[in-house]
């Protein structure tokens, strides 16, 4: 069963024998103590400085994946769960099977505890996992897949997407002492490095857009504010989701508030990417039409 050591020099001892398969999460509770989160039964144990164990909070989900005390001092837990989750028998009992790899039903939801007082559902992820939270004097920051992005959440059931990565997830996240946030991603690894004071340009990518059949792409068009730079925005097309080697190149560049006409060829999925220049720039939504290409009849 899950089990925590406590090391101190070369030797080592166990603070905490668990119900849970593995424990999977941990951070510090400030007072020399941890909280420490498992992958079975969902369940967040909090071992103080003197040794005593008590449980904190036990999500109705099955993992608690990640946990960060946020700006405010509460504890922030990200629980996951899958829509149908498998079962081993041991005897005449059954348990949970902890979550190995993606799955397409799972969902994730943060949690904001305060021991000893209250817990909240918090905030409900679009993407099936959260990997990794970091609390930010901005907010606490939660990393997902099997789309990687990064949000911050600032306040109950409200979330900013700070980050569209490439990459399929993102699944480690730390903070320096100069207030920066780092962030590594599998599938490719790699280290993104974010703030604090903000770029003097940045690039969003849309997700893949859906028309069901093959379509014809018709014109794009952006709502908000430019200023110090042009907004440039830019789209491909393709048959695949996600989109691969056979998708058509980025093609685009700076539009005006009246939008311009989309010229990736005709295909099943759009994507668009959007970069902004200017400190002062915002961008409040983009929107794309097309038309489906007639069948014939049955």
């Amino acid at each position: 069963m899950g089990k925590l050591f406590r090391i101190e020099g070369k030797s080592a001892r166990v603070v905490l024998d668990s119900d849970e398969s593995n424990l999977v999460s941990l951070v510090s509770d400030g007072a020399g103590g941890v909280y420490a989160g498992g992958d079975s039964k969902g369940r967040v144990v909090q071992v103080r400085a003197n040794g005593s164990v008590r449980t904190v909070f036990d999500a109705p989900e099955d993992e608690v994946r990640a946990l960060a005390i946020g700006p405010d001092r509460a504890l922030y837990a990200a629980a996951l769960a899958a829509s149908a989750v498998a079962t081993e028998e041991e005897g005449d009992s059954e348990r949970p099977v902890p979550v190995r790899a993606a799955v397409s039903g799972g969902k994730a939801t943060v949690y904001r505890i305060v021991p000893d007082s209250s817990a909240t559902a918090w905030w409900s992820s679009p993407q099936p996992f959260v990997f990794a939270l970091a609390g930010t004097p901005g907010g606490v920051v939660a990393a997902t897949g099997n789309r990687a992005g990064l949000y911050r959440l600032e306040r109950a059931g409200d979330a900013t997407q700070w980050l569209a990565a490439p990459q399929g997830q993102i699944t480690a996240l730390t903070t320096d002492p100069r207030g920066r946030l780092y962030a590594a991603t599998s599938n490719p690894a790699v280290l993104w490095r974010l703030g604090p004071g903000a770029a003097t340009r940045g690039e969003l990518r849309s997700g893949v857009l859906d028309a069901r059949r093959i379509a014809r792409f018709g014109r794009i068009r952006w709502q908000g504010r430019a200023a110090g730079g042009p907004v440039e925005l830019e789209t491909r097309s393709g048959n695949t989701d996600p989109p691969d080697t056979t998708w058509s190149a980025w093609q685009g560049g700076a539009t005006g508030a009246e939008g311009a006409r989309i010229a990736s060829p005709p295909g099943r999925y759009l994507q668009w990417k959007v970069a902004l220049a200017g400190k002062e720039t915002a961008i409040e939504s983009v929107e794309a039409s097309w038309r489906e290409q007639n069948l014939a009849p049955n």
